[in-house]
């Protein structure tokens, strides 16, 4: 389910009227799930199950599409700073218990991680 109700959000709309959503995907960074062996708290975020529940609530799917980019941290304390404003990624992350993954990824710098994101923009007829 949307964390806002699709039906909601049609029933809101005027004839014409459009909503517009830029959502991060449900599996976005896979390498710090990877590297610290964390589940994805959010896998249901999907371009494909927006648009179906936007769909089934009577609006008109106009724009979908999903993107990919990398971030990039300099060096391991960037990518803990990150990780400290962004809980989410790696809930379970400490820098005690991590240590020897921060060691590895400090060796081979810049850290790389994929980012995902997808755009709906919808539309009532």
């Amino acid at each position: 389910m949307l964390e806002r109700d699709a039906r909601e959000i049609a029933r809101a709309l005027s004839p014409g009227g459009r909503f517009l959503t830029q959502q991060v995907d449900g599996h976005d960074a896979p390498e710090i799930h990877e590297w610290f062996g964390e589940d994805y708290l959010y896998p249901h975020v999907t371009l494909e199950r927006y648009a179906r529940e936007l769909e089934g609530a009577g609006l008109r799917i106009d724009v979908a599409d999903e993107w990919e980019g990398t971030m990039v941290f300099d060096d391991a304390e960037a990518l803990v700073t990150y990780l400290a404003l962004v809980p989410w990624d790696a809930p379970g992350f400490t820098v005690d218990e991590h240590a020897e993954v921060l060691a590895e990824l400090a060796s081979r710098r810049p850290i790389r991680v994929k980012q995902r994101r997808f755009r709906v923009y919808a539309s009532k007829p």
